[in-house]
């Protein structure tokens, strides 16, 4: 039942963010005449700014911390995005994100946390690659 919700949560929380951080933001710095490298790095940093919202709750560390997390998952989405022409991918890489948070916080041990996160988040980069170069190759044929 927990696991189904925080499945449920990470899915709607990827098609949202990316609605707006891609399908939006990145799109309208796209159209104000911002070049693909400048619409990736303002929309991560839009998007890593976004998630401070419960700063309150951090350590300066661990602000430092999420705040660069957030900002490298950004320019990966952006670029995923830019590169795919697709934000169905972009979509999935950032639910897998989420919902190894959700499972990270909710039930792995300390010990195991960051092996965890560290899996999940090579998976998603893989997927990445992989969704890139899947659109390069339909658009090359």
């Amino acid at each position: 039942m927990i696991v189904g919700f925080m499945f449920l949560s990470s899915l709607a929380t990827g098609v949202y963010e990316e609605f707006i951080f891609r399908g939006i933001a990145f799109g309208a710095l796209l159209r104000l005449g911002l070049g693909v490298k400048w619409a990736i790095l303002a929309s991560a940093i839009l998007f890593a700014v976004f998630h401070m919202f419960d700063i309150s709750s951090y350590v300066t560390s661990a602000i430092v911390l999420k705040l660069i997390n957030t900002f490298v998952m950004g320019v990966v989405f952006a670029y995923t995005y830019h590169a795919t022409k697709s934000i169905l991918y972009v979509m999935a890489i950032h639910t897998v994100w989420d919902m190894e948070f959700l499972i990270q916080r909710a039930y792995a041990p300390e010990d195991i946390a960051l092996g965890l996160a560290v899996l999940l988040f090579v998976m998603s980069i893989i997927y990445c690659f992989w969704s890139c170069k899947s659109a390069a190759n339909e658009y090359l044929t």
